[in-house]
């Protein structure tokens, strides 16, 4: 039966956690790089309560954990992939809109203006078990475009010090005090796992914004080459 299904599209699921060992999940993006303060602030309430209202499409024996390591407790972050029918996202994918401004495919947002905020009824929704895995191929693009974007328009590298936005845990934009650590062997993205950025020494210089977005720009090229292998 799973062959006569249409395969449902797969959003709002990110790369695996720094401290775990490189898998598959690689292939996502990094939400820490799809921040967006103000993004849909009039209809934000509309998309969480969509976003939650989801039917159950699987349950897992663990639950997920937030990639920006806020401290929220992994069970609010749930167990499950929801879906509307169309997508399947994870059931955690509310508290990233919610509380760290993450945004979304404009295609997914399409689908719930289409539906006035409301789920269709249906008398049996899809699961795994009737649809099988669903497609990934249009998040990865997705966001492999928008990282690499976020990456070209200047922005530093995901930094651990103690200078790091409490909302996205990136250091401050190209033109600030921070410069960027230029390594051969800078990991791809949109892996999670990258070195901090370094402080400059007291009383130096703070790096030009040109410099910095060059650079930047120089990673972004860096990762194409690297995900196009």
């Amino acid at each position: 039966m799973v062959a006569l299904m249409r395969k449902l599209r797969a959003v709002g699921y990110w790369c695996t956690d720094p401290r775990l060992l490189p898998s598959q999940e690689e292939r996502f993006p990094d939400p820490r790089a799809l921040v967006h303060p103000g993004w849909r602030s009039a209809e934000r309430p509309l998309i969480l309560a969509y976003l939650r209202s989801g039917w159950t499409f699987a349950r897992w024996r663990g639950y997920s954990h937030c990639r920006f390591r806020c401290g929220v407790d992994c069970t609010q972050m749930g167990s499950r992939c929801l879906t509307d029918g169309l997508w399947v996202w994870p059931e955690g994918l509310p508290h990233y809109v919610e509380h760290h401004d993450v945004y979304l495919p404009a295609e997914f947002v399409r689908t719930m203006t289409r539906r006035e905020w409301r789920l269709p009824e249906r008398k049996q929704p899809p699961t795994h078990e009737t649809h099988g895995e669903p497609d990934d191929a249009f998040w990865i693009a997705w966001g492999r475009r928008e990282v690499a974007r976020f990456w070209a328009e200047g922005w530093m590298r995901p930094a651990r010090s103690a200078g790091c936005s409490p909302r996205t845990g990136f250091e401050t934009p190209a033109h600030a005090v921070l410069t960027l650590a230029p390594t051969p062997s800078a990991p791809s993205l949109p892996r999670s796992e990258l070195h901090p950025a370094k402080r400059l020494p007291a009383g130096a210089s703070p790096p030009s914004a040109t410099y910095s977005c060059l650079t930047a720009l120089a990673d972004c090229l860096r990762t194409h080459y690297r995900m196009g292998r």
